[in-house]
């Protein structure tokens, strides 16, 4: 295991030339279809994430108004038959 406070990426000179070639071609003409593809996809999946999020909240919210609880129905089922 490598020592956390050693940094060996930089110590490799292959890793060094793999970013920033991998860089500049994200950043050329070809490689920007890519970048954009690839921040549609984050923002589209961030997007989802929160709707997801949101529908279950709401859902929740909804199951907790409409289901009473067990001693509420059982006293509402007393009530009406005392009447």
């Amino acid at each position: 295991m490598a020592n956390s406070t050693e940094n060996t990426f930089l110590d490799d000179p292959l890793k060094i030339t793999g970013a920033l070639v991998g860089g500049a071609f994200l950043l050329s003409p070809l490689g920007r279809p890519i970048l954009r593809g690839a921040s549609r996809l984050a923002l589209t999946g961030l997007g989802l994430y929160a709707a997801g999020k949101a529908a279950g909240k709401a859902a929740d919210a909804f199951i907790d108004f409409t289901d009473p609880s067990d001693k509420d129905t059982e006293a509402e089922y007393v009530e009406e038959q005392s009447e």
